[in-house]
């Protein structure tokens, strides 16, 4: 009985070697050198954006009056009553209002501007804005970066051709797998 266990032992150890062995032999992978016959440079065109030293920087302020825009509107305002009231049993009575609304507009507003002009004491309300403006100039140039290599080479008097981050020198490793079909 012993030797009846031993032997089935030794078979299914036997068994299993056979097949690690067979299954290392038909996916087998192994490296070795082969001579670079060519290797070609691989280039894109950026664009780079580069500031020029000197920016500006710049302050512009808007002043705004609001008497003069009261005095507009309100000349606007009476304009178009009084175009209203003259056209009013017209077919233009609409064309009559806003007639005398830009009308009346226009003559406000030169009476406000007029009036701020000529006056040294107004009780007009004055707002500013100011805003602060940083304009840079940049220059954009067009440069050719180095993106890696095309690479042919030579294995068992075949060419085979590969692309490399760095250039492979005058050989280059490569990884051979073999595989039973």
């Amino acid at each position: 009985m012993k030797v009846l266990i031993n032997t089935i032992l030794a078979l299914v150890i036997y068994s299993i070697s056979a097949s690690a062995n067979a299954a290392h032999q038909q996916n087998s992978v192994f490296y070795k050198k082969a001579d670079v016959i060519k290797a070609t440079p691989i280039y894109k065109r950026v664009t780079v954006k580069r500031p020029v030293y000197g920016c500006q920087h710049n302050l512009s302020s808007r002043h705004y009056h609001h008497k003069n825009a009261l005095a507009t509107v309100l000349g606007a305002t009476i304009g178009g009553v009084i175009g209203h009231k003259i056209f009013k049993k017209s077919r233009l009575k609409h064309v009559g209002t806003i007639a005398g609304a830009v009308v009346g507009g226009a003559i406000g507003h030169d009476i406000g501007t007029r009036h701020r002009t000529t006056s040294h004491r107004t009780t007009s309300h004055r707002t500013s804005h100011h805003n602060h403006h940083t304009s840079c100039v940049s220059e954009t140039e067009v440069i050719k970066k180095l993106m890696g290599y095309r690479v042919t080479y030579r294995y068992q008097g075949e060419l085979f051709t590969t692309r490399t981050k760095q250039h492979p020198g005058k050989r280059i490793n490569i990884k051979i797998q073999v595989e039973a079909i």
